[in-house]
């Protein structure tokens, strides 16, 4: 388990290895978690930031999907 902190320095490590091998790229960073706040720096990191944390519909789909995949 990784702290909020670790976390977020893991996807920015990832937006920046995308970034070096794809310049071209276009990335859209959706969360899912509870939290809204994920700090400045990943939001300015990627093209677009969507927050779906709150979304009931989108959170029953995923807790669906999590349950089929297993």
């Amino acid at each position: 388990v990784y702290s909020p902190t670790e976390r977020i320095e893991q996807t920015l490590q990832t937006i920046n290895s995308i970034r070096v091998r794809n310049s071209n790229s276009r990335i859209i960073l959706m969360e899912l978690g509870k939290q809204k706040d994920i700090g400045e720096e990943l939001i300015v990191a990627v093209d677009e930031y969507i927050y779906l944390g709150k979304n009931l519909i989108v959170n029953i789909l995923f807790i669906l999907i999590l349950n089929i995949s297993r």
